[in-house]
């Protein structure tokens, strides 16, 4: 097992994990951020809040992998 930490950058500012998560490989933490993204995702646009939200995961040594994603509302 490894300890991988998610951490969040959103228009609201950052979170740093300080505590991680015990995962059994990298797409166990893919799954988690992927995850995660989607709730972050959801909060910013519940307050009405546009823009990137980036979750980087990293394991002791440093950064394993990054997940992003756009939130928008467009009036046509």
């Amino acid at each position: 097992m490894t300890k991988y930490f998610f951490d969040i950058h959103d228009p609201q500012g950052d979170i740093v994990d300080d505590e991680g998560v015990e995962l059994s490989s990298l797409d166990d933490a893919r799954r988690e951020a992927r995850q995660t993204i989607g709730e972050a995702g959801r909060t910013l646009m519940a307050k009405g809040v546009d823009g990137r939200v980036v979750v980087q995961v990293r394991v002791q040594t440093g950064p394993v992998l990054t997940v992003t994603a756009a939130f928008e509302t467009i009036d046509n």
